[in-house]
C-alpha cells in the first residue's frame, strides 16, 4: 500500500477475493485484505519538524466491486472496478496507545490482467482506497 501522510513504510498486506461472472466481460468481486508487515510512521510538526508521533499502522478492508474487462487480446485485458469499501486503520503508538479509524466510501481501480491455461488468471492493479492510500496487489486467480 501506498500511504500519502505521515511519511510511512510500505505495509504488506494479504487477502482474498470472490468473483462472480455475470458476462464475459460484467461481474461482481468480494474482497478482503489485511495488513500484516511493515507499516511504520513519523509524524512530523509542519511548522518545527519534530517528530509529534511516532508507531506502527495496519490497514483492513472489505469491498465489493462491480467489474467490467476489456480484451486486448486472446488471454489479455484491461480491468476496471467500482464499488463499496471499508477501511479500518489502526495505529500503535509507541506512546499513547492505540488509535483507530473507519471509514466507508467508494473505491475504484485499474488493472491488467492475462488468463493462463484457461482456469487461472493473474492480475496486476491499483486500487484507490482513498485520498490518501493506493493499494498495488498483484492476484492469481482459479476460476470454477
Amino acid at each position: 500500500m501506498d500511504i500519502q501522510i505521515n511519511n510511512p513504510t510500505p505495509l504488506w498486506s494479504a487477502g482474498l477475493l470472490y468473483g462472480y461472472g455475470l458476462t464475459n466481460r460484467l461481474s461482481v468481486e468480494a474482497e478482503t485484505n489485511l495488513g500484516f508487515s511493515g507499516g511504520e510512521y513519523e509524524k512530523r510538526d509542519p511548522v518545527t519538524g519534530l517528530v509529534i508521533e511516532k508507531g506502527a499502522y495496519s490497514v483492513s478492508t472489505l469491498a465489493a466491486y462491480g467489474v467490467y474487462r476489456y480484451p486486448l487480446w486472446q488471454g489479455g485485458y484491461i480491468k476496471t472496478k467500482l464499488g463499496l469499501l471499508y477501511e479500518n486503520v489502526s495505529r500503535e503508538l509507541e506512546v499513547g496507545g492505540t488509535r483507530e479509524d473507519t471509514d466507508f466510501g467508494t473505491a475504484g481501480g485499474l488493472g491488467f490482467g492475462v488468463m493462463m491455461m484457461n482456469r487461472f488468471t493473474m492480475e496486476l492493479e491499483a486500487t484507490i482506497i482513498d485520498k490518501d492510500i493506493i493499494f498495488y496487489s498483484l492476484g492469481t486467480h482459479i476460476n470454477f
